[in-house]
């Protein structure tokens, strides 16, 4: 593939991954300003974005075969078209927290469709070398998305109102998707189909351990804003503070993607590693109240704890060569899954108890991930086929 086709298909990834975030992430960082017009607490707007990313979770598994069965290009486009009506039905039609609910679950059927499409566009249209770059560089859009949401509350949602920010974000959706690239279909291989993927139960426990460690990562865009106005944060601040982090996670993202190519092999390895830094980022904003250490931890919850997004699929496609949607279908099950869990858990623990315990919960969290992808990737190495190639090691 060309640079110039390939730098194209990045491009397209992150925008479409970025306009798909949107709406979610845009929830979390107008949260004080939605709250104040629509009348509800932090557990309601745990549940809500909760409710975005269960909808996600349920829908992976379906997704994950569609984009098998009718490539990425449609795929993308269904997800897209959820995104844009969630956009405009939040920005136009949401007087209230239930429908504010029923749209985001409509986003998230949109991001988790929207997901899987463009991974099995960088599994099947990127060459291996380069697909530690690509995923990378893709997952770098959701932080850039939470960029956005960062900047949206000083720029928009205190000028020109939060149902702007989502009706800008509607706009977006069409100049996306008339240049959504497709990718060539699967190619046909000798032997039984399937022989070469990875086992279904190892896919699983990646899933559960996703699922565990993407907890605190997920409820991070969310709940940042809120956490540091109750430390006497201005609104505005913590704006920039959220897009701070953001900025940290897109160059995380992009750069281990980066180092994976060159290693070829071990992303999970570097997860793992990444989930612990996320750990201490975790930890630090349970315990400080001093702004400039605020801003470090904050470095590390986005940088570790939510960095590591891109180098689950890598991981996928390495490990299942012939059917990397329906294997990415199963795995995306687990951070769909974290951010239900994690939204809910934090915004009950923040408003029943204190925003640090429910930091410190998210870490706690985290660290049982830790150990489940651990185990995970045993059974991986363990299923491995004498003739794969070294590349697909995870």
């Amino acid at each position: 593939m060309q640079w110039s086709a390939l730098a194209a298909t990045i491009a397209l990834g992150i925008a479409a991954t970025t306009v798909v975030a949107l709406p979610t992430l845009l929830v979390g960082g107008l949260a004080i300003v939605i709250q104040a017009d629509l009348a509800f607490g932090e557990t309601e707007l745990g549940i809500a974005i909760a409710t975005s990313f269960a909808a996600a979770a349920l829908a992976a598994a379906p997704a994950g075969r569609l984009a098998e069965h009718f490539g990425p290009r449609t795929t993308t486009w269904l997800g897209l078209a959820c995104a844009a009506t969630s956009m405009l039905g939040i920005g136009l039609l949401a007087d209230s927290w239930i429908l504010l609910v029923a749209f985001l679950a409509v986003a998230g059927i949109g991001i988790t469709t929207v997901q899987l499409g463009v991974n099995v566009l960088m599994a099947r249209g990127v060459p291996a070398r380069r697909q530690g770059l690509a995923f990378g560089t893709k997952q770098a859009a959701v932080p850039l998305a939470s960029l956005l949401a960062g900047l949206a509350l000083p720029f928009i949602g205190l000028t020109l109102g939060w149902q702007a920010a989502f009706v800008i974000g509607a706009m977006l959706v069409p100049f996306v998707a008339w240049r959504m690239p497709d990718a060539p279909p699967a190619p046909r291989r000798a032997g039984p189909s399937g022989e070469g993927d990875a086992p279904r139960g190892a896919l699983i426990l990646l899933a559960v351990g996703v699922a565990l460690a993407s907890a605190g990562g997920n409820s991070t865009p969310a709940f940042i804003i809120p956490s540091l106005v109750d430390r006497a944060f201005e609104p505005g601040h913590a704006g920039l503070v959220l897009a701070w982090g953001s900025v940290v996670g897109i160059v995380v993202r992009v750069l281990v993607g980066w180092v994976s190519d060159r290693l070829g092999h071990g992303s999970l390895l570097i997860v793992m590693a990444l989930i612990g830094t996320g750990i201490v980022g975790f930890g630090g904003l349970a315990m400080t109240d001093h702004p400039v250490m605020i801003v470090i931890f904050t470095a590390l919850a986005f940088g570790g704890g939510w960095g590591w997004g891109g180098l689950i699929p890598l991981a996928v496609a390495r490990t299942n060569p012939e059917a990397p949607g329906r294997a990415m279908g199963i795995v995306q099950v687990g951070p769909m899954s974290g951010a239900v869990v994690g939204p809910v858990v934090f915004g009950t623990l923040a408003e029943q108890v204190t925003f640090g315990a429910a930091w410190s919960a998210m870490a706690v969290l985290a660290g049982l991930g830790i150990v489940t992808i651990l185990l995970s990737r045993r059974r991986l190495l363990h299923a491995r086929r004498p003739a794969e190639r070294p590349g697909h090691a995870a």
